[in-house]
């Protein structure tokens, strides 16, 4: 997996990706745990891979990436949406698409696949919340900078609890 992040060009850093994974891993296990316990490995796998379909990016269309790029740096648009308009599809179905060539199970694919739309999620839609919310809380940490208390975190960033909140409201209507 990590040989696949060779040779990163742009604004893509190595370093800075695996970080991100990482603590996206951890967050949506933690975040999985409250919303469904059974599937929180499956969670846990679906936040470290969330972003795998940009390396597919990087490594295999380095002009498209580069396009993607400039559209997010003129401050135009969402990376997410800058994908779609250059490729036809964002990174998290690229990475899903991958996935189901590997045979990962679709709950973990379906996470990442999804992570950008959960409006177009399937039947895992507490995995893709979690790797979604992850994602979001994982984009606001820094390991030099947050690894203080979490309250202290907490208070930094409240505008993540209106995220969990809203998130909250519409698994419990969706399970009704």
């Amino acid at each position: 997996f990590l040989s696949l992040l060779e040779g990163g060009e742009g604004d893509f850093s190595r370093e800075g990706f695996i970080e991100h994974a990482m603590i996206s891993g951890i967050l949506a296990k933690s975040i999985s745990q409250y919303m469904d316990p059974l599937e929180c490995n499956e969670a846990y796998i679906s936040g470290n891979l969330h972003d795998i379909g940009k390396i597919v990016l990087q490594q295999h269309f380095p002009e498209e990436a580069r396009q993607i790029d400039l559209l997010v740096s003129s401050g135009s648009m969402a990376r997410d949406e800058a994908e779609q308009q250059v490729l036809g599809m964002d990174h998290g179905m690229i990475g899903g698409l991958l996935l189901d060539q590997w045979n990962i199970p679709l709950v973990i694919a379906d996470g990442v696949r999804f992570h950008h739309k959960r409006e177009l999620s399937t039947p895992h839609l507490e995995i893709v919340t979690a790797t979604a919310l992850a994602n979001e809380f994982a984009k606001r940490i820094s390991l030099d900078a947050d690894l203080g208390e979490f309250d202290d975190f907490l208070a930094k960033h409240r505008d993540l609890s209106s995220c969990l909140k809203e998130t909250e409201f519409e698994l419990s209507a969706s399970a009704e």
